[in-house]
Protein backbone atom coordinates (compact mmCIF):
# COMPACT_ATOMS: atom_id res chain seq x y z
CA UNK A 1 0.00 0.00 0.00
CA UNK A 2 0.97 3.32 -0.84
CA UNK A 3 0.61 6.76 1.31
CA UNK A 4 -2.56 7.77 -0.69
CA UNK A 5 -4.30 4.90 0.64
CA UNK A 6 -2.64 5.18 4.70
CA UNK A 7 -4.21 8.73 4.22
CA UNK A 8 -7.22 7.71 3.22
CA UNK A 9 -8.05 5.37 5.89
CA UNK A 10 -6.71 7.42 8.81
CA UNK A 11 -8.85 10.64 7.91
CA UNK A 12 -11.85 8.90 6.63
CA UNK A 13 -12.02 7.11 9.98
CA UNK A 14 -11.20 10.59 12.08
CA UNK A 15 -13.97 12.69 10.17
CA UNK A 16 -16.68 8.98 10.65
CA UNK A 17 -15.53 9.15 14.47
CA UNK A 18 -16.42 13.03 14.55
CA UNK A 19 -19.59 13.24 12.67
CA UNK A 20 -21.25 9.79 14.29
CA UNK A 21 -19.88 10.29 17.42
CA UNK A 22 -20.48 13.83 18.69
CA UNK A 23 -24.56 12.94 19.20
CA UNK A 24 -23.56 10.16 21.86
CA UNK A 25 -20.97 11.96 23.30
CA UNK A 26 -22.36 14.99 24.07
CA UNK A 27 -25.46 13.57 25.16
CA UNK A 28 -22.66 12.74 28.49
CA UNK A 29 -22.32 16.47 28.76
CA UNK A 30 -24.96 18.40 27.01
CA UNK A 31 -24.06 21.35 25.30
CA UNK A 32 -26.05 24.68 26.41
CA UNK A 33 -26.23 27.76 24.25
CA UNK A 34 -27.52 29.42 26.60
CA UNK A 35 -25.61 28.71 30.16
CA UNK A 36 -23.36 31.45 31.28
CA UNK A 37 -19.45 29.82 30.64
CA UNK A 38 -16.59 30.88 33.05
CA UNK A 39 -14.82 32.82 30.86
CA UNK A 40 -18.14 35.15 30.03
CA UNK A 41 -19.28 35.02 33.34
CA UNK A 42 -15.25 35.85 35.12
CA UNK A 43 -13.99 37.87 32.68
CA UNK A 44 -10.94 39.71 33.59
CA UNK A 45 -8.98 40.39 30.02
CA UNK A 46 -6.43 38.34 31.53
CA UNK A 47 -7.19 34.59 32.19
CA UNK A 48 -10.78 34.55 31.32
CA UNK A 49 -11.50 36.05 28.15
CA UNK A 50 -14.15 34.81 25.72
CA UNK A 51 -12.78 33.97 22.34
CA UNK A 52 -13.62 33.54 19.06
CA UNK A 53 -14.44 29.58 18.06
CA UNK A 54 -12.12 29.46 15.32
CA UNK A 55 -9.00 31.00 17.14
CA UNK A 56 -9.58 29.30 20.40
CA UNK A 57 -9.52 26.21 18.09
CA UNK A 58 -6.11 27.11 17.02
CA UNK A 59 -5.15 27.14 20.84
CA UNK A 60 -6.10 24.72 21.84
CA UNK A 61 -4.99 22.21 18.95
CA UNK A 62 -1.31 24.21 18.65
CA UNK A 63 -1.30 24.03 22.82
CA UNK A 64 -1.73 20.29 23.30
CA UNK A 65 0.31 19.22 19.75
CA UNK A 66 3.78 19.83 20.98
CA UNK A 67 6.52 17.48 19.19
CA UNK A 68 5.10 14.63 21.79
CA UNK A 69 3.02 13.33 18.81
CA UNK A 70 5.15 13.52 16.49
CA UNK A 71 7.85 11.63 18.33
CA UNK A 72 5.24 9.29 20.26
CA UNK A 73 3.79 8.18 16.76
CA UNK A 74 6.98 7.57 15.63
CA UNK A 75 8.03 5.15 18.49
CA UNK A 76 5.52 3.33 18.35
CA UNK A 77 6.04 2.02 15.16
CA UNK A 78 8.25 -0.62 16.85
CA UNK A 79 5.60 -3.11 16.65
CA UNK A 80 4.23 -2.09 13.05
CA UNK A 81 2.68 0.36 11.14
CA UNK A 82 -0.83 -1.28 11.44
CA UNK A 83 -0.96 -1.13 15.67
CA UNK A 84 0.07 2.29 15.83
CA UNK A 85 -2.65 3.50 12.98
CA UNK A 86 -5.33 1.47 14.73
CA UNK A 87 -4.84 2.67 18.33
CA UNK A 88 -4.07 6.34 17.12
CA UNK A 89 -7.56 6.36 14.88
CA UNK A 90 -9.55 4.72 17.59
CA UNK A 91 -7.98 6.31 20.29
CA UNK A 92 -8.43 9.60 19.49
CA UNK A 93 -12.47 8.96 18.60
CA UNK A 94 -13.56 6.79 22.10
CA UNK A 95 -10.86 8.22 25.01
CA UNK A 96 -8.21 10.68 23.37
CA UNK A 97 -11.22 13.44 22.10
CA UNK A 98 -13.78 12.26 24.79
CA UNK A 99 -11.45 13.23 27.42
CA UNK A 100 -10.58 16.69 26.18
CA UNK A 101 -14.47 17.32 25.22
CA UNK A 102 -15.18 16.23 29.08
CA UNK A 103 -12.51 18.01 30.77
CA UNK A 104 -13.11 21.11 28.97
CA UNK A 105 -16.80 21.11 29.97
CA UNK A 106 -16.13 19.55 33.69
CA UNK A 107 -13.96 23.07 33.75
CA UNK A 108 -16.51 25.14 32.20
CA UNK A 109 -19.14 24.32 34.06
CA UNK A 110 -16.76 24.71 37.87
CA UNK A 111 -15.53 28.36 37.09
CA UNK A 112 -12.86 27.12 34.93
CA UNK A 113 -11.27 25.45 37.81
CA UNK A 114 -8.02 23.17 37.14
CA UNK A 115 -8.57 19.62 36.64
CA UNK A 116 -6.50 18.69 39.97
CA UNK A 117 -8.83 21.38 41.85
CA UNK A 118 -12.30 19.40 40.70
CA UNK A 119 -11.03 16.74 41.62
CA UNK A 120 -10.25 17.97 45.20
CA UNK A 121 -13.93 19.42 45.78
CA UNK A 122 -15.88 16.04 43.99
CA UNK A 123 -13.34 12.52 44.71
CA UNK A 124 -11.27 13.82 48.08
CA UNK A 125 -9.04 16.38 49.59
CA UNK A 126 -5.72 13.96 49.70
CA UNK A 127 -6.53 12.84 45.98
CA UNK A 128 -7.16 16.36 44.44
CA UNK A 129 -4.00 17.29 46.17
CA UNK A 130 -1.46 14.94 44.94
CA UNK A 131 -3.14 15.35 41.05
CA UNK A 132 -2.66 18.48 41.34
CA UNK A 133 1.05 18.31 42.11
CA UNK A 134 1.48 15.94 39.41
CA UNK A 135 -0.83 18.31 36.84
CA UNK A 136 1.42 21.28 38.28
CA UNK A 137 4.34 18.89 37.94
CA UNK A 138 3.19 18.03 34.23
CA UNK A 139 3.49 21.83 33.56
CA UNK A 140 7.05 21.70 34.84
CA UNK A 141 8.01 18.58 33.03
CA UNK A 142 6.47 19.53 29.82
CA UNK A 143 8.72 22.67 29.41
CA UNK A 144 11.64 20.94 30.30
CA UNK A 145 11.76 18.49 27.81
CA UNK A 146 10.31 20.86 25.24
CA UNK A 147 13.03 23.64 25.99
CA UNK A 148 15.40 21.06 25.01
CA UNK A 149 13.73 20.49 22.24
CA UNK A 150 12.99 24.04 20.75
CA UNK A 151 16.90 24.87 21.56
CA UNK A 152 17.72 21.79 19.71
CA UNK A 153 16.03 22.21 16.35
CA UNK A 154 17.51 26.08 16.40
CA UNK A 155 20.76 24.99 17.30
CA UNK A 156 21.29 22.04 14.60
CA UNK A 157 18.97 24.52 12.31
CA UNK A 158 20.05 28.36 11.74
CA UNK A 159 18.01 28.96 8.84
CA UNK A 160 14.81 28.44 11.03
CA UNK A 161 15.88 30.61 13.88
CA UNK A 162 14.87 34.27 12.39
CA UNK A 163 11.34 32.93 11.39
CA UNK A 164 11.05 31.30 14.74
CA UNK A 165 11.77 34.03 16.93
CA UNK A 166 9.78 36.17 14.90
CA UNK A 167 6.62 34.39 15.64
CA UNK A 168 6.75 35.82 19.18
CA UNK A 169 6.86 39.83 18.10
CA UNK A 170 4.45 39.20 15.06
CA UNK A 171 1.82 37.32 17.87
CA UNK A 172 2.12 40.42 19.71
CA UNK A 173 1.45 42.94 16.96
CA UNK A 174 -1.69 40.12 16.13
CA UNK A 175 -2.73 40.50 19.38
CA UNK A 176 -3.19 43.88 19.57
CA UNK A 177 -4.84 44.47 15.88
CA UNK A 178 -7.25 42.19 17.64
CA UNK A 179 -8.13 43.98 20.40
CA UNK A 180 -8.52 46.81 18.38
CA UNK A 181 -10.96 45.06 16.28
CA UNK A 182 -9.61 44.51 13.15
CA UNK A 183 -11.01 41.75 11.18
CA UNK A 184 -9.89 38.46 11.90
CA UNK A 185 -9.34 37.57 8.35
CA UNK A 186 -7.36 40.91 7.74
CA UNK A 187 -5.12 40.15 11.16
CA UNK A 188 -4.38 36.84 9.47
CA UNK A 189 -3.16 37.69 6.51
CA UNK A 190 -1.01 40.27 8.10
CA UNK A 191 0.98 37.34 10.31
CA UNK A 192 1.17 34.69 7.25
CA UNK A 193 2.58 37.64 5.12
CA UNK A 194 5.16 39.05 7.80
CA UNK A 195 5.83 35.14 8.71
CA UNK A 196 6.64 34.44 4.95
CA UNK A 197 8.97 37.28 4.79
CA UNK A 198 10.45 36.55 7.60
CA UNK A 199 11.36 32.80 6.58
CA UNK A 200 12.93 34.43 3.31
CA UNK A 201 14.62 36.66 5.47
CA UNK A 202 16.01 33.63 7.72
CA UNK A 203 17.10 31.45 4.36
CA UNK A 204 19.26 33.76 3.37
CA UNK A 205 20.56 34.94 7.31
CA UNK A 206 21.15 31.89 9.36
CA UNK A 207 21.79 32.39 12.69
CA UNK A 208 23.93 30.21 14.57
CA UNK A 209 24.34 30.19 18.60
CA UNK A 210 25.28 27.44 20.84
CA UNK A 211 22.87 25.50 22.61
CA UNK A 212 23.01 26.70 25.95
CA UNK A 213 22.61 30.29 24.78
CA UNK A 214 19.11 29.30 23.48
CA UNK A 215 18.11 27.28 26.56
CA UNK A 216 18.24 30.50 28.32
CA UNK A 217 16.43 32.36 25.55
CA UNK A 218 13.83 30.19 25.73
CA UNK A 219 13.76 30.20 29.42
CA UNK A 220 13.10 34.19 29.67
CA UNK A 221 10.72 34.23 26.92
CA UNK A 222 8.46 31.86 28.66
CA UNK A 223 9.00 33.62 32.26
CA UNK A 224 7.14 36.55 29.98
CA UNK A 225 4.83 34.63 28.41
CA UNK A 226 3.38 32.86 31.24
CA UNK A 227 2.43 36.05 32.89
CA UNK A 228 1.32 38.28 30.31
CA UNK A 229 -2.30 38.10 29.24
CA UNK A 230 -3.62 35.36 27.14
CA UNK A 231 -4.67 38.15 24.58
CA UNK A 232 -1.46 39.84 24.06
CA UNK A 233 0.51 36.59 23.28
CA UNK A 234 -0.81 33.53 23.78
CA UNK A 235 -4.18 33.46 21.84
CA UNK A 236 -2.75 35.59 18.72
CA UNK A 237 0.86 33.13 18.70
CA UNK A 238 -1.29 30.43 19.12
CA UNK A 239 -3.06 30.77 16.37
CA UNK A 240 -0.98 32.32 13.58
CA UNK A 241 1.19 29.29 14.84
CA UNK A 242 -1.70 27.03 13.81
CA UNK A 243 -1.59 28.62 10.21
CA UNK A 244 2.92 28.28 10.05
CA UNK A 245 1.93 24.49 10.86
CA UNK A 246 -1.18 23.71 8.97
CA UNK A 247 0.97 25.37 5.81
CA UNK A 248 3.80 22.91 6.55
CA UNK A 249 1.51 19.56 6.98
CA UNK A 250 0.05 20.66 4.01
CA UNK A 251 2.95 21.10 1.80
CA UNK A 252 3.91 18.12 3.20
CA UNK A 253 1.03 16.04 2.28
CA UNK A 254 0.74 17.35 -0.90
CA UNK A 255 4.83 16.39 -1.65
CA UNK A 256 3.70 12.67 -0.51
CA UNK A 257 0.92 12.71 -2.38
CA UNK A 258 2.52 13.63 -5.30
CA UNK A 259 5.69 10.77 -4.78
CA UNK A 260 2.98 8.62 -3.28
CA UNK A 261 6.13 6.63 -1.80
CA UNK A 262 4.56 2.60 -0.76
CA UNK A 263 5.25 2.08 3.14
CA UNK A 264 8.64 0.11 3.56
CA UNK A 265 7.25 -0.76 7.15
CA UNK A 266 6.27 -4.00 8.33
CA UNK A 267 2.22 -3.66 9.00
CA UNK A 268 3.06 -6.24 12.39
CA UNK A 269 6.27 -7.08 14.00
CA UNK A 270 4.75 -9.18 16.85
CA UNK A 271 3.35 -9.03 19.99
CA UNK A 272 7.07 -8.00 21.24
CA UNK A 273 8.52 -5.10 19.45
CA UNK A 274 11.62 -6.24 17.79
CA UNK A 275 13.73 -3.29 19.01
CA UNK A 276 12.90 -3.97 23.31
CA UNK A 277 11.08 -6.65 23.28
CA UNK A 278 8.52 -4.86 25.03
CA UNK A 279 5.00 -6.61 25.05
CA UNK A 280 2.67 -5.02 22.95
CA UNK A 281 -0.23 -4.31 25.49
CA UNK A 282 -0.21 -2.30 27.25
CA UNK A 283 3.27 -0.90 26.39
CA UNK A 284 1.92 0.22 22.77
CA UNK A 285 -0.76 2.55 24.56
CA UNK A 286 1.45 4.09 27.05
CA UNK A 287 4.19 4.80 24.01
CA UNK A 288 1.81 6.31 22.09
CA UNK A 289 -0.20 9.05 24.21
CA UNK A 290 -0.17 12.34 22.49
CA UNK A 291 -1.94 11.66 19.09
CA UNK A 292 -3.77 9.13 20.43
CA UNK A 293 -5.31 9.33 24.15
CA UNK A 294 -2.93 11.96 26.48
CA UNK A 295 -4.57 13.37 30.17
CA UNK A 296 -2.17 15.72 29.99
CA UNK A 297 -4.08 17.72 27.68
CA UNK A 298 -6.63 18.57 30.91
CA UNK A 299 -3.79 21.09 31.97
CA UNK A 300 -4.83 22.88 28.70
CA UNK A 301 -8.59 21.67 28.18
CA UNK A 302 -9.09 22.70 32.00
CA UNK A 303 -6.64 24.98 32.19
CA UNK A 304 -6.76 27.66 29.49
CA UNK A 305 -9.65 25.98 27.01
CA UNK A 306 -12.35 26.54 29.59
CA UNK A 307 -11.22 29.71 30.43
CA UNK A 308 -11.74 31.45 27.08
CA UNK A 309 -14.91 29.12 25.89
CA UNK A 310 -17.20 31.45 24.64
CA UNK A 311 -20.01 29.27 23.86
CA UNK A 312 -20.91 25.66 25.06
CA UNK A 313 -21.87 24.94 21.89
CA UNK A 314 -18.21 25.50 20.35
CA UNK A 315 -16.62 22.54 23.13
CA UNK A 316 -16.98 19.52 20.78
CA UNK A 317 -15.13 21.56 18.09
CA UNK A 318 -12.30 23.26 19.72
CA UNK A 319 -11.70 20.58 22.41
CA UNK A 320 -12.58 17.35 20.40
CA UNK A 321 -11.86 18.52 16.85
CA UNK A 322 -8.75 19.76 18.53
CA UNK A 323 -7.37 16.96 19.67
CA UNK A 324 -8.41 14.89 16.08
CA UNK A 325 -5.92 17.76 14.49
CA UNK A 326 -3.29 16.10 17.07
CA UNK A 327 -3.72 12.95 15.59
CA UNK A 328 -3.75 14.48 11.92
CA UNK A 329 -0.12 15.10 13.02
CA UNK A 330 0.93 11.71 14.41
CA UNK A 331 -0.72 10.45 10.76
CA UNK A 332 1.75 12.10 8.79
CA UNK A 333 4.80 11.78 11.13
CA UNK A 334 4.52 7.95 11.21
CA UNK A 335 3.51 8.07 7.45
CA UNK A 336 7.16 10.13 6.99
CA UNK A 337 8.72 7.57 8.31
CA UNK A 338 7.10 4.49 7.16
CA UNK A 339 7.54 5.57 3.76
CA UNK A 340 11.12 6.60 3.67
CA UNK A 341 12.67 3.76 5.89
CA UNK A 342 12.93 -0.08 6.50
CA UNK A 343 12.76 -1.41 9.84
CA UNK A 344 15.98 -2.22 10.10
CA UNK A 345 16.87 1.58 10.15
CA UNK A 346 14.24 1.66 12.97
CA UNK A 347 17.04 1.56 15.54
CA UNK A 348 18.68 4.37 14.51
CA UNK A 349 15.50 6.64 13.91
CA UNK A 350 14.87 6.43 17.76
CA UNK A 351 17.66 8.24 18.52
CA UNK A 352 17.06 11.74 17.24
CA UNK A 353 12.99 11.23 15.80
CA UNK A 354 12.62 14.74 16.23
CA UNK A 355 14.95 15.38 13.52
CA UNK A 356 14.26 12.40 11.53
CA UNK A 357 10.45 13.99 11.54
CA UNK A 358 11.98 17.74 10.48
CA UNK A 359 13.97 16.03 7.28
CA UNK A 360 11.53 13.56 6.20
CA UNK A 361 9.16 16.59 6.02
CA UNK A 362 11.92 18.67 4.17
CA UNK A 363 12.22 15.86 1.81
CA UNK A 364 8.47 15.49 1.11
CA UNK A 365 8.33 19.56 0.85
CA UNK A 366 10.89 18.86 -1.72
CA UNK A 367 8.67 17.08 -3.98
CA UNK A 368 6.56 20.09 -4.73
CA UNK A 369 9.65 21.74 -6.28
CA UNK A 370 11.79 23.58 -3.34
CA UNK A 371 14.88 23.54 -2.64
CA UNK A 372 16.38 20.61 0.43
CA UNK A 373 17.53 23.70 2.15
CA UNK A 374 13.62 25.32 1.85
CA UNK A 375 12.23 22.20 2.89
CA UNK A 376 14.38 21.60 5.78
CA UNK A 377 13.70 25.06 6.94
CA UNK A 378 10.42 24.48 6.59
CA UNK A 379 10.35 21.72 8.68
CA UNK A 380 12.24 22.98 11.74
CA UNK A 381 10.05 25.65 11.65
CA UNK A 382 6.81 23.52 11.74
CA UNK A 383 8.65 21.71 14.34
CA UNK A 384 9.50 24.85 16.55
CA UNK A 385 6.56 26.62 16.23
CA UNK A 386 4.70 23.57 17.66
CA UNK A 387 6.76 22.85 20.49
CA UNK A 388 6.93 26.45 20.92
CA UNK A 389 3.26 26.85 21.98
CA UNK A 390 2.92 23.81 23.65
CA UNK A 391 6.22 24.59 26.32
CA UNK A 392 4.68 28.20 27.53
CA UNK A 393 1.24 27.17 27.59
CA UNK A 394 1.93 24.08 29.59
CA UNK A 395 4.28 26.31 31.48
CA UNK A 396 1.26 28.76 31.78
CA UNK A 397 -1.44 26.48 33.48
CA UNK A 398 1.50 24.43 35.50
CA UNK A 399 1.65 28.29 37.56
CA UNK A 400 -2.25 28.39 37.56
CA UNK A 401 -2.22 25.09 39.66
CA UNK A 402 0.94 26.13 41.59
CA UNK A 403 -1.54 29.41 42.42
CA UNK A 404 -4.51 26.86 43.40
CA UNK A 405 -2.48 24.50 45.63
CA UNK A 406 -0.71 27.53 47.06
CA UNK A 407 -3.15 29.41 48.26
CA UNK A 408 -2.59 32.37 50.86
CA UNK A 409 1.13 32.24 50.11
CA UNK A 410 3.39 34.34 47.97
CA UNK A 411 3.01 31.77 45.33
CA UNK A 412 -0.63 32.52 45.03
CA UNK A 413 0.36 35.70 42.88
CA UNK A 414 1.33 35.34 39.25
CA UNK A 415 5.01 36.40 39.22
CA UNK A 416 6.19 34.16 42.02
CA UNK A 417 4.48 31.09 40.63
CA UNK A 418 5.52 31.98 37.61
CA UNK A 419 9.37 31.99 38.28
CA UNK A 420 9.01 28.87 40.66
CA UNK A 421 7.41 27.22 37.29
CA UNK A 422 10.33 28.25 34.89
CA UNK A 423 13.20 27.53 37.50
CA UNK A 424 11.72 24.26 38.14
CA UNK A 425 11.99 23.45 34.47
CA UNK A 426 15.30 24.41 34.29
CA UNK A 427 16.13 22.61 37.20
CA UNK A 428 14.85 19.62 35.64
CA UNK A 429 16.26 19.82 32.04
CA UNK A 430 19.75 20.79 33.51
CA UNK A 431 19.83 17.87 36.49
CA UNK A 432 17.57 15.01 35.05
CA UNK A 433 18.79 12.98 31.69
CA UNK A 434 15.98 13.79 28.88
CA UNK A 435 14.93 9.97 28.33
CA UNK A 436 14.05 10.25 31.87
CA UNK A 437 11.75 12.87 31.89
CA UNK A 438 10.33 11.56 28.49
CA UNK A 439 9.41 8.33 30.31
CA UNK A 440 7.35 9.93 33.65
CA UNK A 441 5.84 12.13 30.62
CA UNK A 442 4.18 9.15 28.70
CA UNK A 443 3.05 7.04 31.54
CA UNK A 444 1.66 10.23 33.72
CA UNK A 445 -0.12 11.07 30.62
CA UNK A 446 -1.78 7.88 30.33
CA UNK A 447 -2.84 7.75 34.13
CA UNK A 448 -4.17 11.35 33.76
CA UNK A 449 -6.65 10.41 31.72
CA UNK A 450 -9.13 8.87 34.48
CA UNK A 451 -9.54 12.55 35.87
CA UNK A 452 -12.59 13.51 34.38
CA UNK A 453 -14.00 9.62 33.61
CA UNK A 454 -13.59 9.15 37.42
CA UNK A 455 -15.98 12.83 38.38
CA UNK A 456 -18.42 11.65 35.41
CA UNK A 457 -18.99 7.96 36.83
CA UNK A 458 -19.17 8.72 40.47
CA UNK A 459 -21.51 11.54 39.78
CA UNK A 460 -23.73 9.42 37.99
CA UNK A 461 -23.78 6.59 40.47
CA UNK A 462 -24.47 9.02 43.45
CA UNK A 463 -27.48 10.48 41.39
CA UNK A 464 -28.84 7.08 40.55
CA UNK A 465 -29.18 8.19 37.12
CA UNK A 466 -29.69 5.77 34.23
CA UNK A 467 -26.00 4.49 32.69
CA UNK A 468 -27.11 5.08 29.36
CA UNK A 469 -25.60 3.20 26.20
CA UNK A 470 -23.66 6.56 25.69
CA UNK A 471 -22.67 7.17 29.21
CA UNK A 472 -21.28 3.82 29.00
CA UNK A 473 -19.56 3.85 25.51
CA UNK A 474 -17.94 7.11 26.51
CA UNK A 475 -17.38 7.30 29.94
CA UNK A 476 -17.08 3.92 31.99
CA UNK A 477 -15.29 1.41 29.25
CA UNK A 478 -12.88 3.97 28.42
CA UNK A 479 -11.92 4.32 32.87
CA UNK A 480 -11.66 0.07 33.63
CA UNK A 481 -9.58 0.34 29.93
CA UNK A 482 -7.52 3.30 30.81
CA UNK A 483 -7.00 2.01 34.81
CA UNK A 484 -6.02 -2.16 33.53
CA UNK A 485 -3.66 -0.44 31.24
CA UNK A 486 -1.72 2.50 33.22
CA UNK A 487 -1.16 0.26 36.10
CA UNK A 488 0.07 -2.40 34.03
CA UNK A 489 2.47 -0.15 31.80
CA UNK A 490 3.51 1.44 35.51
CA UNK A 491 3.84 -2.31 36.89
CA UNK A 492 5.97 -2.96 33.82
CA UNK A 493 8.26 0.16 34.14
CA UNK A 494 9.09 -0.40 37.52
CA UNK A 495 10.63 -3.32 37.61
CA UNK A 496 12.75 -2.74 34.62
CA UNK A 497 13.72 0.96 35.71
CA UNK A 498 14.71 -0.81 39.16
CA UNK A 499 16.65 -3.05 37.58
CA UNK A 500 18.64 -0.64 35.35
CA UNK A 501 18.71 1.71 38.51
CA UNK A 502 17.31 4.45 37.13
CA UNK A 503 15.73 5.90 40.53
CA UNK A 504 14.12 9.18 38.91
CA UNK A 505 11.90 7.57 36.95
CA UNK A 506 11.40 4.93 39.78
CA UNK A 507 10.52 7.77 42.13
CA UNK A 508 7.66 8.97 38.94
CA UNK A 509 6.19 6.05 38.86
CA UNK A 510 5.73 5.28 42.53
CA UNK A 511 4.12 8.89 42.51
CA UNK A 512 1.76 7.91 39.94
CA UNK A 513 0.53 4.80 41.36
CA UNK A 514 0.02 6.89 44.49
CA UNK A 515 -2.16 9.10 42.54
CA UNK A 516 -3.97 6.30 40.81
CA UNK A 517 -4.52 4.17 43.99
CA UNK A 518 -5.91 6.84 45.86
CA UNK A 519 -8.44 8.84 43.10
CA UNK A 520 -9.69 5.20 42.83
CA UNK A 521 -10.15 4.69 46.71
CA UNK A 522 -11.68 7.85 47.15
CA UNK A 523 -13.92 7.41 44.26
CA UNK A 524 -15.53 4.20 45.66
CA UNK A 525 -15.94 5.70 48.96
CA UNK A 526 -18.03 8.40 47.47
CA UNK A 527 -19.83 5.71 45.67
CA UNK A 528 -21.83 5.20 49.21
CA UNK A 529 -23.04 9.15 49.36
CA UNK A 530 -25.78 10.20 47.88
CA UNK A 531 -26.12 13.59 45.92
CA UNK A 532 -29.38 15.18 44.79
CA UNK A 533 -29.94 15.44 40.77
CA UNK A 534 -30.72 18.74 40.54
CA UNK A 535 -26.90 19.76 42.08
CA UNK A 536 -24.89 17.32 40.08
CA UNK A 537 -26.61 18.72 36.99
CA UNK A 538 -26.07 22.21 37.73
CA UNK A 539 -22.38 21.80 38.60
CA UNK A 540 -22.26 18.88 35.46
Amino acid sequence: MNVLGYFALGWGGLLAGYRLLKPSIESVIHPDPNRKTAACTYEDGTDFVPTNKTVLFGHHWMSIAGTSPIVAAIVGLAWGWVPAFLWMVLGVCFIGGVHDYFATMISCRNQGKSMGEMINQKIGKFSGKISSVLLAFGGVLVFAIFLFVISNTLAATPTAVIPTIALIPIAVLCGFLMRGGLPLWLVTLIGVILTGVCVAIGLNMPIVYPLKVWIWVFAIYTLFAVYVPVWALLQPRDYINSFVLVIGLVLGIIGLLIARPVIQFPAFVGFMDGVANRPLWPMLFATISCGAASGWHSLIAAGTTSKQLANEKDGFLVAFGGMQGETVMALLSSALIITSVSYLDFATILKNPGGAFSQALGVAISHIGFSQVVGATLGALALSALTLTTMDSFARTGRYVVQEIAKDTPLSKALPSSILVVGLGLFLYFSVPFMALWTGLVLAGLMALIFPLCILYTERVRTKLPMDRPFILHVVFPLVFVYLTSYAALLYQLRNLSSAKNWVAVAMIVFLLVVGTSVLIDSVKLLKVPMAKEEAMVKM
